[in-house]
């Protein structure tokens, strides 16, 4: 059994000529700080926002995170932010990042639902938030929107 398929031919551009393109269509070259204290979820952060583009630092928690903000706090356009970490957790984290930097953009990670912790930061300015786990194309989006109201600004 065999099929035909007839497609009305077009009028406009070749199929060839054609570019498909990301919903973000400029280059991705923002540098991104990884804070987690997950190895796995660092690792694979840090390899799918390599593939992308994204230029990363990592740190494993608040106090290493801390003095990274300080040291390239022009450098860093987003910070995700894990809330549960040892030594130093999210929210004394983030209160310290918004000394040094009051406009960083932080994107917000945990995998619990209901953290006060979370809604504390998010109403002190962080940019969004992430459940986790959460699926790759979920932070591409979420890091886009907020490149994105970065540059509208």
């Amino acid at each position: 059994m065999s099929f035909k398929v007839y497609l009305p031919a077009s009028e406009g551009t070749k199929v060839a000529d054609r570019v498909l393109l990301d919903t973000d269509t400029r280059k991705n070259d923002a540098t991104i700080l990884i804070v987690d204290d997950e190895a796995i979820i660092t690792s694979m952060l840090v390899d799918y926002l390599k593939s992308l583009g994204y230029k990363t630092m990592l740190a494993t928690n608040g106090i290493e995170a801390v003095a990274i903000v300080a040291e390239h706090k022009d450098a860093i356009d987003i910070v995700i932010l894990d809330i549960n970490m040892p030594l130093m957790d999210g929210c004394e984290a983030y209160a310290k990042f918004i000394e040094i930097k009051p406009d960083i953009n932080v994107l917000v990670s945990t995998g619990y639902v209901s953290s006060c912790e979370t809604q504390e930061i998010l109403q002190k300015g962080a940019k969004g938030f992430i459940q986790k786990p959460f699926k790759m194309d979920e932070i591409k989006g979420k890091i886009s929107t907020i490149l994105r109201s970065d540059t509208q600004a």
